[in-house]
């Protein structure tokens, strides 16, 4: 749980060998280089992506249900350049395919009402045309009072399908609707031809697989030559040498070294000068590596800083517990998990899964702790032996509106917690400066504060209170004094003064932020009534006979299904706002950029 310390490091050799230098420095893969030539890429050649079709055609084959035996061998006459047009023409000719024969469909579906007939030809109206209209039974009376040619066709509890024919557009208050020159019997010809046409289509994409992996190998190695000559025009050149300069890992450096003593390049290492912000190489162990992930979706954190990526992930787990709050709900997510585990992990989305398993255990925990199974309590739950069980689980009823303002508490309390951490983490950062102790101070104004609304509200101990609240000042001066570090002279004590009073105005920040982690409580709540009320519509519809039980089956899995999802997605958008705006402003300064290794391509799978 680290951000790795870099060195600078200056490689040069012979520039007839500065291909091979850059060929071992990719096989190894543990330098991130740095521009150092007279000429940079343009926006437009940085952006563009030369390998489209490539990652376009093996896209189409990977997603295919059915997947052959890969090829073992690469045929001596495969071309990839032509494989990948052929692919490509199979998708495109898939994609007609089915657009067509969706099209084909909305137009029987558009015709099954009318019949099954041919439209006459134009010559054979004399100059009439007929017009399809649906309407309701209220509507045909319009076209009564027109004094039109008109025959009603069909019908249904809601429309009349009626033909008019009249020789120019009818001035009735319906607009009429387009029928296809094709009749009922002719769309299906179409639709069976369209249909074994997609088909034959799919058994080739099938049958394409086999050479999927052989694409990917073509896409890696062009990805590697791509980058190969990326890396060769960042290298300085100048009278027959060359030079190249990155950043690598402190842990790295030895087989850097190495390998420039087997090809006799000079190599230069370097501590980072003050005024450099090298690239953020974060090392985490496997179990917390998914909040590396979370991390990214905001900021990369500076060099300079720490890593947030413990602290965001298990503080997102408990979040997204507590929004969740029903152990029902933890469990069909636990579910979900591991039915989509081996394709996760087959994906190289092992940290997913792991996130995912985390988050639904904090789900099953705090719900089992809270008493609530689908909106249900354990006295609830058949039979009475499982019930009594979970039961005696329950550390707290959270749903019971008499514990409104002890819940409310127990949120406020995780949130003073949250910015304690920030804040007790921003004080080891600067423990080289005075902003150390305004971090001291606001850690006072946080802990007193909570302690005496403590004592005032809920153990009714004036006195204490009021000492408290004498801390709480001791707190904000020393906010004041040391928010802004500046030397006493004129201009410094002017600067300190308008530092201060800028950070003493931080309190109504600190207290809506504080006050913002009532989300864990509210959402949870209200995911929790919602369930309940699901539950109570149900066992109503329930007592209206063999449809009332239908209908109550159908309540049952829209509404926990709308619940679940809602509850989903408060859990993540909460609880990740939660740590990317309260605390990492109390505690993330500045903004890196990841560290990116010259490396072989297979490497990023």
């Amino acid at each position: 749980m680290s951000i790795a310390a870099l060195k600078k490091v200056t490689l040069v050799g012979i520039a007839n060998e500065k291909d091979i230098a850059l060929s071992d420095l990719q096989n190894l893969g543990v330098i991130h280089l740095i521009d150092i030539s007279n000429q940079s890429l343009s926006n437009s050649q940085k952006q563009a992506d030369p390998f489209k079709d490539n990652h376009e055609a093996l896209a189409f084959l990977e997603s295919c249900t059915l997947q052959q035996r890969p090829l073992r061998r690469r045929p001596k006459q495969f071309q990839p350049d032509v494989a990948i047009a052929q692919v490509l023409r199979l998708k495109a000719r898939t994609g007609q395919l089915r657009d067509e024969a969706e099209s084909i469909q909305n137009q029987i579906e558009l015709l099954k009402p009318w019949g099954d007939f041919n439209l006459p030809a134009p010559k054979d109206l004399h100059g009439l045309q007929m017009y399809f209209y649906v309407i309701s039974y209220r509507g045909l009376k319009k076209i009564i009072e027109a004094n039109l040619a008109y025959e009603v066709v069909n019908q249904d509890p809601r429309y009349l399908y009626v033909v008019v024919i009249a020789d120019t557009s009818p001035d009735i208050p319906f607009i009429p609707i387009a029928i296809p020159q094709d009749s009922l019997s002719q769309l299906h010809e179409k639709l069976e031809f369209t249909l074994d046409e997609l088909e034959k289509c799919e058994t080739r994409r099938v049958g394409e697989t086999r050479i999927a992996s052989l694409l990917r190998e073509h896409l890696n190695q062009s990805l590697d030559r791509s980058e190969l000559l990326t890396a060769a025009q960042k290298a300085y050149d100048d009278a027959g040498l060359f030079a190249l300069q990155g950043w690598c890992p402190v842990d790295l450096v030895e087989s850097l070294q190495v390998m420039a003593e087997a090809r006799s390049l000079a190599c230069e290492i370097t501590d980072p000068s003050a005024d450099e912000t090298p690239p953020t190489c974060i090392e985490n162990h496997d179990l917390i590596a998914p909040g590396e992930i979370l991390t990214g979706f905001f900021s990369t954190p500076n060099y300079k800083g720490w890593d947030p990526s413990l602290v965001v992930y298990f503080s997102f787990i408990i979040f997204f517990g507590m929004i969740m709050s029903d152990a029902g709900y933890g469990f069909i997510l636990l579910g979900i998990i591991f039915f989509l585990r081996s394709r996760l992990i087959a994906s190289g989305q092992r940290n997913f899964f792991r996130m995912g398993l985390a988050l639904s255990i904090s789900t099953c925990v705090y719900g089992v702790l809270a008493g609530s199974y689908f909106g249900l309590n354990p006295k609830q739950i058949p039979p009475k032996w499982l019930g009594g069980f979970l039961g005696h689980l329950e550390l707290f009823d959270g749903v019971d509106l008499k514990n409104l303002s002890i819940m409310m508490a127990v949120s406020i309390f995780v949130g003073c917690l949250h910015i304690l951490l920030a804040n007790t983490i921003s004080l080891y950062n600067h423990r080289n400066s005075q902003k150390a102790i305004a971090n001291f101070g606001w850690i006072v104004i946080i802990i007193s504060g909570f302690s005496a609304w403590l004592t005032r509200f809920f153990f009714a101990l004036p006195t204490l209170s009021d000492f408290l609240l004498d801390i709480l000042a001791a707190g904000v001066v020393l906010v004041f004094l040391f928010t802004h570090p500046a030397p006493l002279t004129r201009q410094g004590l002017f600067d300190r003064l308008k530092g201060g009073l800028h950070g003493v105005y931080h309190i109504t920040k600190v207290f809506g932020d504080i006050l913002s982690y009532l989300r864990l409580f509210a959402l949870g709540l209200a995911g929790s009534y919602l369930a309940i009320t699901f539950n109570q519509l149900a066992h109503d519809a329930a007592k209206l006979g063999e449809f009332g039980f239908l209908l109550s089956f159908f309540i049952i899995v829209c509404g926990h299904g709308v619940n679940f999802a809602l509850a989903v997605m408060g859990g993540v958008i909460h609880g990740l706002r939660l740590n990317f705006i309260e605390f990492y402003d109390w505690s993330v300064e500045g903004e890196g950029f990841k560290f990116l290794p010259f490396q072989k391509a297979i490497k990023n799978k």
